[in-house]
């Protein structure tokens, strides 16, 4: 049975990459031909998702500092981060966890709310946002993710190398860095995809595994380091629907021994059902105050 030694995607080096796919599967055939209106690069590393024309939503951990009034780039457009709400119940990581047993870090990981909005100062007319599912019954759904951070296969695990910058998106940040506000993101990577099936779920988590072989769906997959707050929608009536936030991943073993996203991983969302009348209520305040 697979316990919790979780890594939160960003944070520490161990965390999400953009897609572990099957091995046994051309890994071209999960590349996104165009990415969706929703999808939006945060600074650095890590994903947001378009839910309403002034407003993100994603990880909360993926926020690495103060980003008031950071400008963003919105699918070539210009925007600027007005406001940084977290959920009261988010708790910054205090870093140090060391080799050693997962369960400390696991238990603080399974005990926040890792959720966060970003207000953006103008409104995006050039994007459609997505709706959010408002039921509960996410367990059995059938599920997309999508990320651009590391890659590897079930076998090999994410390899942490593929989620470094190549060498021509270093040499582009370092002669852009000094005529823009705007910072490095992830955009010139390759968007991914992939599928999977909500095996479970609590108060705040949606969970899933990366099967395997006739276990596994055609494109199943599992997240890696640089993925955290990408979407996991779900359609319905041919609508995508929000559903979770790349977050975590549950594993079982000694911290310094942790390998993510290989056949058997557990991979952790946040439930967002469980926030929409705290994302509701928060965007009716601020709407209340302009």
């Amino acid at each position: 049975m697979i316990k919790i030694l979780t890594i939160t995607f960003l944070i520490i080096s161990f965390a999400c990459p953009a897609v572990v796919k099957r091995h046994d599967v051309q890994p071209e055939m999960y590349e996104v031909k165009k990415n969706p209106d929703f999808f939006i690069d945060m600074p650095h590393e890590g994903a947001a998702v378009l839910i309403d024309k002034y407003w993100l939503v994603t990880a909360a951990h993926v926020v690495f500092y103060d980003y008031h009034d950071k400008p963003i780039m919105l699918h070539g457009v210009e925007n600027r981060i007005e406001r940084v709400i977290f959920h009261h119940g988010y708790k910054e990581d205090p870093g140090n966890w060391g080799p050693g047993a997962a369960k400390p870090l696991i238990d603080f990981l399974s005990s926040r709310d890792d959720i966060v909005l970003l207000k953006l100062a103008e409104p995006v007319e050039h994007l459609k946002p997505i709706s959010r599912y408002y039921d509960n019954k996410e367990i059995g759904e059938e599920v997309t993710i999508f990320g651009r951070g590391a890659t590897g296969t079930g076998l090999t695990g994410e390899i942490l190398t593929t989620k470094a910058p190549s060498l021509w998106e270093s040499i582009s940040n370092t002669i852009r860095s000094p005529f823009t506000d705007l910072d490095e993101t992830q955009a010139n990577r390759t968007l991914n995809n992939y599928k999977n099936i909500i095996e479970s779920a609590n108060e705040s988590w949606l969970m899933f595994r990366f099967d395997k072989a006739d276990d596994a769906l055609p494109l199943e997959g599992n997240v890696g380091s640089g993925d955290s707050g990408g979407p996991a929608i779900m359609i319905r009536n041919g609508i995508p629907l929000l559903i979770g936030l790349a977050s975590w991943q549950e594993y079982e073993g000694d911290l310094e021994g942790y390998v993510g996203g290989k056949y058997g991983a557990v991979s952790v969302f946040v439930r967002i059902s469980s926030y929409n009348q705290w994302i509701d209520k928060t965007i009716l305040a601020y709407r209340n105050k302009t």
